[in-house]
């Protein structure tokens, strides 16, 4: 379907510009819905903080540096079941990368 990103049991609206996890809408904010757009359209590729910060903020200098990690968080509050195990949105060597758990078939 155009204008969405389908990764197994998580989709991406880009009209509504909202995510959905198991068909329930996970009521992301703008910037949320932003920054797992980024890593969602490059599947699978850890990507680094500096770029996300960069590519989804824009450097603004009035952001401490915690803004990604805060982020990260509250994106995994509401698209995985446990936001400390987390299987979509993950933490890896270098930056963070949205995966398919091998356990989930869309």
């Amino acid at each position: 379907m155009i204008g969405q990103i389908r990764i197994g049991k998580l989709s991406l609206d880009l009209e509504l510009r909202d995510a959905f996890i198991h068909g329930r809408p996970a009521r992301l904010s703008e910037k949320e819905f932003s920054l797992l757009l980024h890593l969602a359209a490059r599947l699978g590729e850890v990507l680094a903080p500096e770029l996300l910060f960069e590519q989804v903020w824009g450097f603004d200098a009035e952001l401490g540096p915690r803004t990604l990690d805060v982020t990260i968080r509250r994106i995994r509050c509401k698209i995985e079941l446990d936001p400390d195990q987390p299987r979509y949105l993950q933490t890896a060597e270098g930056g963070y990368v949205v995966v398919v758990p091998a356990d989930d078939t869309g």
